[in-house]
């Protein structure tokens, strides 16, 4: 009785086994009921992906074929990945049929982030109230995913609530390759622009803007006007200085909200002093000249600056004085004669 034993890596088909027994007939014959055969087992080598490398579960016999039941797995190259959606595809088994239950639609694709399509560029918004209210929601960029398709996009914040700038960053998701892409972009909202100011009789407003050519009556936002007295003896006072430059905010207010600024330019009026004056003096060199006092035109009491301020020796002298209002930018003067004498001619009058 006889039975043939295949070589590595070949054996006699499952059909077949159960006639894998012969004898030697007494006619000198063998009695073979089926013409037997060795073949190779296993399956042949999957089919590779470009940019990857197999990882199995076996490895090849000698004859260069994978056992059945071995498990394949195609590891993408760096930079490179399956998509999402063919995951499944990518665990291959070799069957007793020696095939592959693979599938040509398999790839290993580039990683790249999903590419910005539409969008993503600073935007402004004028919120008049009517057609556009607050709060003003974000348009979300387009970013051209996998395949043509588009990726997710999520935008922080979401919408703008006040007027001005308001920075816009934007994450794009693309699911299949998981990849990510981000841009950025300004959103301002602007107020329709600002209520005109008038003019007082004493001055005229001069602005950036003409807003004859801009067809409307409200300044628009970026304007900058400026107070100008104009009439003789009138001006800004020196605290209010800087509110004579007013720019229109994005919400539709002025930087600033004081307005009829020019007030007359009254120089200061004396209170007491300035008169001529006698000072007797044992001591020389010592002895100041008494200054004069003036109420500027916010009430309040100064004293003049006199040249001299000192008398250094007996004689006559003509005192000069001079005062400032510096909230008004005014000045005010006069004179008198001080007469510096020996104290002692005080004494000799009295006895």
């Amino acid at each position: 009785l006889c039975s043939y034993f295949c070589d590595e890596g070949y054996a006699v088909p499952p059909l077949l086994e159960p006639h894998n027994q012969f004898s030697c007939s007494e006619d000198g014959s063998w009695d073979y009921k089926e013409d037997l055969l060795c073949l190779k087992t296993g399956c042949e080598r999957p089919r590779l992906l470009k940019s990857s490398v197999l990882d199995c579960s076996e490895s090849a016999n000698v004859v260069g074929n994978w056992p059945a039941g071995t498990i394949c797995n195609h590891i993408c190259d760096k930079g490179f990945v399956i998509p999402q959606s063919q995951q499944q595809l990518n665990k291959i088994v070799c069957l007793n049929d020696g095939k592959w239950n693979e599938t040509n639609n398999l790839q290993c694709v580039e990683r790249r982030g999903p590419q910005l399509s539409q969008g993503c560029k600073d935007e402004v918004v004028v919120v008049d109230g009517r057609n556009v209210s607050f709060p003003v929601p974000v348009k979300a960029p387009t970013f051209r995913a996998f395949n043509g398709t588009h990726a997710t996009v999520n935008c922080s914040p979401m919408e703008v609530a006040t007027y001005g700038l308001q920075f816009i960053i934007c994450d794009a998701v693309d699911s299949e390759l998981g990849s990510k892409s981000s841009c950025a972009f300004n959103v301002t909202a602007l107020a329709p622009g600002c209520a005109p100011f008038q003019s007082d009789p004493y001055s005229r407003v001069s602005c950036s803007v003409d807003r004859n050519t801009t067809g409307g009556w409200l300044h628009p936002v970026g304007d900058v006007c400026e107070y100008i007295c104009h009439q003789h003896s009138y001006v800004i006072p020196q605290s209010k200085l800087d509110s004579a430059v007013k720019e229109c905010l994005p919400n539709g207010s002025w930087s600033n909200e004081d307005f009829h600024l020019c007030e007359k330019q009254l120089a200061p009026v004396r209170e007491s002093g300035c008169e001529d004056v006698r000072i007797g003096t044992d001591v020389l060199g010592n002895t100041t000249v008494p200054l004069p006092v003036f109420r500027t035109s916010s009430g309040q009491l100064v004293n003049a600056t006199c040249v001299p301020e000192t008398l250094p020796d007996f004689g006559n002298y003509e005192i000069n004085c001079v005062v400032e209002d510096r909230e008004l930018r005014s000045s005010a003067s006069c004179a008198f004669k001080a007469t510096l004498y020996p104290a002692f001619l005080n004494q000799a009058e009295v006895v």
